[in-house]
Parts: structure tokens; C-alpha cells; sequence
């Protein structure tokens, strides 16, 4: 009897289940203490080995810690290019040749990438050059896909042909083309090794993982709301109808973003000036601060150049000298994971501390839950808004859904907990698995799929 694959591949972190006449099992396929989770990352060292999950993140972090911060250099290859001269009144002045300057980083560190899956949509992003050799995003993406692939025959004990992965009800980013993302997903597949695969809603996994011994009329809203996207699914059972789906770029690193944005921006030049009050911190690099990966593309001689000239000129220097630090350093992955706990500890807790001391400052702040839900109440309205909306679209009211299901780990944060209790009424919600019943379910379709061809 054939097994079937099913794929949460998550902005933060992936889930693989794998289902058998008609009954799914979620895979132990990482070793830490939630091993059923990989975190959706790799890491590139300077010889260019790879590796991903908790591995990456090991790796990553021993080098931060061990391998002193050092500024790219510039250095030249030996190689020469000609290039034309600058013209002169008579016209054309002829080439000259010129000695090729590449930036390279010498600190022995690697890179660590993550949130690859938010860029899939994104058309003028192709890939990215890591210590001068270049990667295609779907290049990047075959060797994390390859391994979910990989560690999950190793426990299955056969090979795992076909797969359904899962996909968001929207894609990530500014005016993201969905097709242009699936085409990519579809290709990746296919470069992984799989001979039949296909995407699906994450959310319609989570309803199918939920509605599998369902026998009478049921009509089912799934709330699955992750790292990267909110997603929403309503699904009638037995028949499982998908009668709407719905989503939208709201995640948990989203609201990770707005606690650095409004605790820790300030550490970093957010409030500097320069000449005397006539010019503000350059836009670009406090837009760049909004997320830990950004931070590390900032670490280029242009731009510490750039930093060493603003810090002449500031009216009051340190913030900038601490910004050159947490560039030279790779200090945002850690800064952005103490956020991340302290999000986290607010689920519980009514006060949350952010701490991390680094050589020339050290950040200390102390966020409430009531300042937290503050700053994410644009994103409870929009929350609403889509649920209004998805509710509209199956023609139905809210009345009319019998259960509602909350997955995905951000699900957890009590305001949006509140919301949907304020929204449905307590007694139709049921706050179950977390992080495992999307990939149940996509496996759960899998089957459904592939063993209705043969």
C-alpha cells in the first residue's frame, strides 16, 4: 500500500505527515524538542556548505558568537575589463582596461536564510549572490524542499513520490503575482523529485484534518493564522465543499516587526538628526531594520561608508555607532529572536522583557500586553474585515457556522483569541493542535488525489 506526502512548508517552520488508508501521521522529522517542526532555514558557510533546520541555526549562531565582526573588504581578482573612456570634444576615446573589485566578506561567518517562501511572488527577486557565487531562489528552495523530502522516506521507509504542499490563500508582498508563485512552487517540485505533485490551501488541510470521521452536516470555519500569512477556509462536511477561502499578509513576524519598530527603532537612529536638526536618518535603512534578514543585506562597504559619514555628522552620534554595530555584528537574528519570546511570553504573561547586551549599548525594554494589543489592533480590525468577507462570499452568516477551529501558533496571542470568541461565541471554538493539523490534512488530500489516479 502506497504512502502520500503532505507538506506544510512554512515561512518560519515546516511540517511533514504522511497518510496511509485514509489515517495520517505527522513525521518526527527534526531532533529538538519539537521534532514534528523544521525551522525553514539554511545555512551557507564561505565553502559553500549547506545545511538547514536546527542545524542552520547552530551553526549560524556559533559563528556569531566565535568569529570575530569584521567589514567587508574590497580586494581584486586579477581579472581585467575593458571598459570605454570618458569621451572628449573629438568623441570617441577609446577603451582602457580596468582591474575587477569584488566585496568580500572575511570573517569566516555564514549566512543564514530564512522567509524564502515571502518572496515567491515576487517578480524583480531572483535570487541573491552569497560570498560571490549566485543562488536562484528556486535554487535555494529545491535544497529545502529536497531535505523535507528526504528525511521523510527516511522515516516512512519507502519513496515519496507524490505530494500535495501546502500554499497560502495569498502570497506575501507587495502586489505578489500568485501565478508567478505557484509556477515556481510547481517547478521546484518537480526539480525535488516528485512525479506528481500539487498545491493546496493550508487552510483546507487544516479542515480536512479536522473533518476526517465527520458523518453528519457540518459547516466548518478554520482559522489558521502562522508566521507569515493569516488564512481563513470555510469547508461543509461530509461533502467537504470548500465553499470560500480567504487571507491576508498578516503573520506573527509581522507583528514581531511592529514591537521592533516602536520599543527598539530608537537604539538605532530611528529619533537622530543631522547638521543641526536639517536632516533625518536615511529611510532605507530604517526600513531595512523591519526584519532580521534585511538587517544582514545591509552589511556592504557602501553602506558602512555611508554609516562612518552620517556619524560625523550626526547631532548625537551614538545611535548611529550602534546601528554600525548591529550591522558588523549579525546581532539581528538574536535581537529578533528575544522579540519573538517576548511575543510570545505575552500570550501568558502581562508584562514581557526584551534584553540583550552588546558592546556599545544594551537593550532593556519592557513591553505590556496592553501596549502589545495596542500596537497590533490595526491588524485585529483587518482580521474582522476578513472574516466579514469570507463569511459574505460562502453565503452565509456567522450564525450558520457550526465550529470554528483556531490553528497555527500565533493563534495563541489572546487578543485574537478574544476576537474570535467575541466574534463566534465561545462554545464554537476549539483551540487544538497548533502547528501539526495542516500538514495532517494536506497528507490526508494527498491520498485523496493520487489514489483515486491509479
Amino acid at each position: 500500500m502506497s504512502k502520500y506526502l503532505g507538506i506544510d512548508f512554512g515561512t518560519t517552520n515546516s511540517v511533514c505527515a504522511i497518510s496511509e488508508n485514509g489515517r495520517s501521521t505527522v513525521l518526527k522529522i527534526e531532533d529538538n524538542y519539537q521534532k514534528e517542526m523544521l525551522k525553514s532555514v539554511i545555512y551557507v558557510n564561505p565553502k559553500h556548505e549547506m545545511v538547514v533546520g536546527k542545524e542552520a541555526v547552530r551553526r549560524y549562531l556559533w559563528d556569531v558568537e566565535n568569529l570575530p565582526a569584521t567589514p567587508p573588504k574590497r580586494i581584486t581578482t586579477g581579472k581585467m575589463y575593458k571598459i570605454v573612456k570618458n569621451s572628449t570634444y573629438g568623441g570617441f576615446a577609446g577603451m582602457i582596461d580596468v582591474p575587477e573589485i569584488i566585496e568580500v566578506d572575511t570573517s569566516g561567518r555564514g549566512r543564514l536564510l530564512q522567509s524564502l517562501k515571502s518572496v515567491l511572488g515576487n517578480d524583480s527577486y531572483t535570487g541573491t549572490n552569497i560570498f560571490n557565487k549566485y543562488y536562484a531562489l528556486e535554487d535555494l528552495l529545491v535544497i529545502l524542499i529536497k531535505e523535507l523530502k528526504n528525511r521523510s522516506e527516511q522515516i516512512a521507509g519507502e519513496e515519496l513520490n507524490k505530494v500535495i504542499i501546502g500554499r497560502p490563500v495569498r502570497y506575501v508582498g507587495n502586489n505578489p503575482s500568485e501565478k508567478l508563485a505557484v509556477k515556481r512552487m510547481e517547478r521546484i517540485a518537480k526539480r525535488v523529485g516528485f512525479s506528481a505533485a500539487k498545491l493546496e490551501y493550508e487552510p483546507v488541510g487544516a479542515a480536512l484534518d479536522f473533518g476526517i470521521d465527520i458523518k453528519k452536516e457540518l459547516t466548518v470555519l478554520v482559522f489558521d493564522f502562522g508566521g507569515g500569512t493569516l488564512d481563513v477556509c470555510i469547508m461543509r462536511f461530509p461533502t467537504q465543499e470548500i465553499l470560500a477561502v480567504s487571507g491576508r499578509s498578516i503573520g506573527g513576524d509581522l507583528l514581531n516587526t511592529e514591537i521592533f519598530k516602536n520599543n527598539l527603532l530608537h537604539y538605532f537612529g530611528a529619533n537622530t538628526t543631522f547638521n543641526q536638526g536639517n536632516m533625518e536618518m536615511p529611510r532605507h535603512l530604517m526600513s531595512a531594520l523591519e526584519n532580521w534578514y534585511s538587517i544582514s543585506q545591509l552589511k556592504t562597504m557602501r553602506n558602512i561608508d555611508s554609516l562612518e559619514n552620517l556619524i560625523s555628522k550626526a547631532d548625537q552620534p551614538q545611535p548611529v555607532k550602534n546601528l554600525r554595530e548591529l550591522i558588523l555584528s549579525d546581532s539581528g537574528f538574536n535581537i529578533y529572536q528575544k522579540i519573538d519570546q517576548a511575543k510570545i511570553s505575552l500570550s501568558t504573561k502581562e508584562k514581557a522583557h526584551i534584553t540583550f547586551p552588546s558592546k556599545s549599548y544594551t537593550i532593556d525594554e519592557t513591553i505590556s500586553r496592553k501596549r502589545f494589543e495596542h500596537l497590533i489592533e490595526p491588524y485585529l480590525k483587518e482580521t474582522k474585515r476578513m472574516l466579514d468577507e469570507v463569511i459574505k462570499t460562502a453565503g452565509l452568516t456567522k450564525e450558520e457556522l457550526d465550529t470554528v477551529i483556531a490553528t497555527g501558533g500565533s493563534s495563541n496571542i489572546p487578543s485574537f483569541r478574544n476576537l474570535l470568541v467575541t466574534y463566534f461565541g465561545s462554545q464554537k471554538i476549539r483551540f487544538g493542535e497548533n502547528f501539526t493539523r495542516v500538514a495532517s490534512g494536506l497528507a490526508l488530500r494527498s491520498e485523496q488525489v493520487f489514489s483515486a489516479k491509479l
